[in-house]
């Protein structure tokens, strides 16, 4: 048979919750058993649900209290498939946001789960994954910088939305990693999260050399129970960052190249590794809530067109950088759905009102960012008014309390991508200075 059943393949030694259990007891039993993910049993209003470790991060940056069932918290249900389903239709489970499968037994008891890696692994495309090497897939992955001196607490957000792995250094040196699980490992037991990273973080970084396999680097993540690999030169020069996940979705790419000749099975899996690789792309460059670009892709595309200036020294570009005004107050006073629907509402007014070549970003938390090629400062503070006039027009009838404040910044030649930022940053807060003492 091509493709096994799944339960042949099921990792059954499952550590699973009542939703009755605090989130505090999910979190120790994560860090007991080594684990980043736990399985929350069906209850009556609930069906099979998995608790992350960057749900944990999320909840702690929302003032959730720990003592709180789970139950009472939002949390994701898991796809579920019959335990002799084949790995093929089993694939087609898998949605945007699930990493794991539910093998189901007897009597919808729950037999074992099926990860990505239990796939790729079982299934073993061996030619490839022995030949193909690590350095050729980093293409775009933005490694995630801070400093050592940087505090816990202003970085637990980035850690829950814009990469679950920050290197920590100086001048692209460096000297560690700060993890979800270094921060899950703080908040369970209570230490001070306004102190230095340099005081959690785990020490030295490991990374991989760009000529292994990648057969090599899932070894690697298996051996060290890793959720990405950093990769790095033959200088020791850090490359970028690959997530386990990545390397399977890419194997599978590569894989389907070897099937082509198995022409009634293999054209289906071949549509569906596809549909893989695009939704992967798209996750690498998306923010999910908003559907704008996200901070990494924006980076990417700033250093780049700071390169160009640098390179032909044309048409000038700017920078607008916009927050909400008195978001944590809606948020107290209204909960998280709806700061979440003033945030996809201030995002669908910037791509409404925006140019087709500016690049619209959601930076973090209520921060966006657009990019305005060939762009002199003042017209980026035209735009900015614009964007500032049209969002408070809108969200007045059903969020009075809110409005937005914007900083703008034509890009100086030679200077640094913070710097520039900084500036922005620094006319975006006279901005809110200016909101607040008007009201």
């Amino acid at each position: 048979m091509l493709f096994p059943t799944i339960e042949t393949i099921a990792t059954t030694h499952v550590v699973t919750m009542t939703s009755k259990a605090s989130i505090l007891e999910a979190l120790e039993c994560m860090l007991e058993h080594d684990i980043r993910d736990i399985i929350i049993e069906k209850d009556d209003n609930n069906d099979i649900g998995i608790l992350s470790d960057a749900d944990i991060i999320r909840l702690k940056t929302e003032g959730v209290d720990f003592s709180c069932p789970i139950r009472d918290i939002r949390y994701r249900h898991v796809p579920q498939a019959p335990r002799q389903e084949n790995i093929l239709e089993a694939m087609h489970r898998f949605s945007d946001e699930d990493d794991y499968i539910c093998v189901m037994g007897d009597h919808e008891r729950l037999f074992g789960i099926v990860s990505y890696t239990d796939i790729v692994t079982n299934i073993d495309p061996r030619v490839l994954i022995e030949q193909q090497r690590v350095g050729d897939l980093i293409t775009r992955n933005v490694i995630q910088w801070v400093k050592a001196d940087d505090l816990l607490a202003n970085i637990l957000d980035r850690l829950h939305n814009v990469s679950d792995a920050l290197v920590v250094g100086e001048d692209e040196k460096a000297v560690g990693v700060i993890t979800t699980k270094d921060a899950m490992k703080v908040i369970r037991d209570r230490q001070d999260i306004r102190r230095p990273v340099s005081v959690y973080m785990s020490t030295p970084l490991k990374s991989v050399p760009s000529d292994i396999t990648i057969r090599e680097a899932i070894d690697f993540i298996g051996h060290w129970r890793f959720k990405r690999i950093f990769v790095h030169d033959s200088e020791e020069n850090l490359l970028g960052m690959i997530s386990q996940r990545e390397l399977v979705t890419l194997a599978y790419a590569k894989w389907s190249d070897i099937l082509t000749s198995q022409v009634t099975e293999m054209e289906e899996l071949i549509g569906l590794l596809k549909e893989k690789t695009h939704y992967l792309e798209r996750q690498a460059t998306t923010d999910n809530l908003t559907g704008l670009a996200n901070r990494a892709h924006f980076e990417t595309v700033l250093n780049e067109e700071i390169q160009r200036f640098k390179r032909y020294g044309r048409e000038p570009f700017s920078l607008i950088i916009l927050d909400l005004d008195r978001f944590k107050q809606l948020n107290d006073s209204q909960g998280h759905i709806a700061g979440d629907k003033a945030l996809r509402m201030l995002a669908d007014m910037l791509k409404e009102n925006s140019r087709d070549v500016d690049l619209v970003a959601r930076w973090g938390g209520d921060e966006f960012v657009i990019l305005l090629p060939n762009t002199p400062c003042d017209g980026a503070k035209l735009q900015a008014g614009r964007f500032c006039e049209a969002f408070n027009e809108a969200c007045r009838p059903e969020f009075p309390l809110l409005s937005v404040s914007a900083g703008t910044g034509e890009y100086a030649r030679n200077e640094s991508l913070s710097a520039f930022f900084i500036r922005a940053d620094k006319d975006l807060y006279k901005a809110k200075n200016r909101n607040k003492s008007g009201e």
